[in-house]
C-alpha cells in the first residue's frame, strides 16, 4: 500500500511542479489521492520514498523541509508509539492509552509529546533539535574551517497511526527561522487527508 501511496504522492508533486494541480490559494498547491494535503507551491520536490519538499534558504545555511513517509510496523519500530518513544526521547513504556489519553508527556531536552487529530485520527506531535553541519569545499581549499556550522535545526514531527504502520510527517527548519516557518508547517499538517 505504501508503494502505491508513494507513487500517487510523486505524481501529485510532479503535477504541482508542472502547474497542473489546482492552487488552494496564492502560494499554495493541493496534492490529491491517496494522500491529500496542501504544500507551498514554490518549494522544490526531492527524490524520496513518500513526500519531500525543500524551501528556499533564508541565509541560515539550512533549507526548510516538509516530508511525509510511511513506516511499516515490525521492522525497526514495532508501532507508532515505539517510534514516538525512540524519536522523541519520551520515557520508556508510556503505553498507548497513557500517551493518547493525556495532553502532554515530558520528553527529552524540554520537548513534549502531545496528542493531536490529523485526518480524524489520534496522532502524536513532538519537537526535537539537532545540529546540521555542511562541508564547504571552497573554505577547505582556502584553509578555512571546513564547515558552515553547526546550524541548530528544529523539527516538528507528527506521527499518524495507520493500518500496518504509520505516517511520519515532519517540518524542519533552522532554529532562527523556525517561528516564521511554523504557520506553513501547521497548515501542511492540518491539510493532510490520509
Amino acid at each position: 500500500m505504501w508503494k502505491k501511496a508513494a507513487r500517487w504522492i510523486l505524481a501529485a508533486v510532479v503535477a504541482v511542479l508542472n502547474g497542473t494541480a489546482g492552487a488552494a490559494d496564492a502560494g499554495w498547491a493541493k496534492l490529491d489521492k491517496p494522500f491529500g494535503c496542501e504544500v507551498p507551491a514554490k518549494w522544490a520536490s526531492l527524490p524520496a520514498k513518500g513526500l519531500r519538499l525543500v524551501g528556499p534558504d533564508s541565509g541560515s545555511g539550512y533549507k526548510p523541509m516538509l516530508s511525509a513517509s510511511f513506516i511499516k510496523e515490525g521492522g525497526e519500530f514495532s508501532s507508532a508509539e515505539d517510534y514516538v518513544r525512540k524519536a522523541s526521547g519520551a520515557p520508556p513504556n508510556p503505553g498507548v492509552a497513557g500517551l493518547l489519553g493525556v495532553k502532554s508527556a515530558p520528553a527529552k531536552a524540554g520537548a513534549e509529546v502531545s496528542s493531536v487529530k490529523i485526518s480524524g485520527r489520534s496522532s502524536f506531535r513532538f519537537q526535537t533539535m539537532d545540529q546540521f553541519t555542511r562541508e564547504h569545499p571552497r573554505t577547505e581549499a582556502a584553509g578555512a574551517p571546513g564547515n558552515w556550522g553547526p546550524i541548530p535545526v528544529r523539527h516538528l514531527t507528527v506521527v499518524v497511526p495507520a493500518k500496518k504502520g504509520f505516517w511520519v510527517l515532519r517540518g524542519s527548519g533552522a532554529e532562527k527561522d523556525f517561528e516564521a516557518l511554523l504557520p506553513a508547517f501547521e497548515r501542511f499538517f492540518a491539510s493532510v487527508r490520509i
